[in-house]
């Protein structure tokens, strides 16, 4: 999995940092374990901090021309974290001596548990993977590849609890959040938004050229706007065999046009067949009603 490859620096740091407390500290490895890589975690919560504190600032009502102040509420009700300043990444990293090896562990320890998530353990780490797992593959059907990794860590973490075998899930946890970052991410770097985004993955295959790719990415946005505009919009369309098979054809003719559709030098009748009829399962379920509540929901 190329995004789970791409932190692997991330963990060699990290695996360093503990080499270092191993060598020059007095700390066992089960004292700094937790709050090491609760560093790597308060990363990763500020960043989304970050994401929404300034929508969630202009949202907020006023009484005598002056904002209510932000509470932990505004945060948790999106899956975010409300950091005082003081435990804050930048204001960590910024500290006159920053040397890793002098943080005063239990004082980080106590900013963690004050978290109204308390996601500093195992399972409540476990927990907000899951919930950020769930939401990601509604939206796109081909993100399984973290499913299954998230399986795997579950399926050894359960088979024996022992010190080492929470850390390490403690670790593999972290390193699958940084990874949903970089997916959450992706339709950004492609040029398409989260709903073209899972047409294009159901279009694209192996080896093509970057024309090819940049065709595909047209080809998913502009089927996805045809349907939108007329087909998906009929009352209970999943309900009546005429109105699935109405927006069925309409998927497989917009595939199969020279003019709209898939590069035929790429794609054999077949190849659209297949694409054509895993396009229309993913709209079965994902556009009940448009707009696609999978789509609208909060993050």
């Amino acid at each position: 999995m190329a995004q789970l490859e791409h932190i692997e620096a991330i963990e060699r740091r990290l695996w360093g940092t503990a080499d270092t407390l191993r060598a020059n500290s007095s700390y066992a490895s089960n004292e700094y374990f937790l709050p090491v890589m609760g560093l790597v975690f308060l990363r990763h919560a500020y960043s989304r901090y970050l994401a929404v504190k300034d929508g969630i600032e202009d949202s907020l009502p006023t009484r005598g021309g002056k904002k209510r102040a932000l509470s932990n509420e505004d945060f948790s009700r999106i899956s975010a974290i409300f950091l005082q300043p003081k435990a804050q990444f930048d204001y960590l990293v910024a500290l006159p001596v920053y040397d890793i090896s002098q943080i005063d562990f239990d004082r980080l320890k106590q900013e963690f548990e004050r978290s109204p998530k308390k996601r500093t353990t195992v399972q409540d780490l476990r927990q907000a993977v899951e919930t950020r797992l769930q939401r990601l593959m509604q939206k796109n059907p081909l993100r399984t590849n973290f499913q299954r990794y998230f399986e795997e860590i579950i399926v050894n973490y359960n088979r024996e609890k022992d010190r080492v075998t929470i850390e390490n899930t403690f670790a593999a946890l972290l390193k699958l959040i940084l990874a949903l970052d970089e997916e959450d991410d992706r339709a950004i770097r492609e040029g398409l938004d989260e709903e073209s985004l899972a047409i294009f993955d159901l279009l694209k295959k192996p080896e093509l050229s970057q024309a090819e790719i940049k065709k595909i990415k047209s080809v998913a946005a502009d089927l996805l706007q045809t349907l939108k505009s007329e087909k998906l919009r009929i009352d209970q369309w999943r309900d009546k065999e005429s109105t699935r098979d109405a927006v069925r054809v309409t998927i497989h003719d917009f595939l199969y046009s020279d003019e709209t559709g898939l590069p035929v030098d790429s794609y054999s009748e077949e190849d659209v067949d297949r694409r054509s009829n895993d396009v229309f399962r993913h709209v079965f379920r994902a556009y009940p009603t448009v707009p696609s509540p999978f789509y609208t929901m909060q993050p």
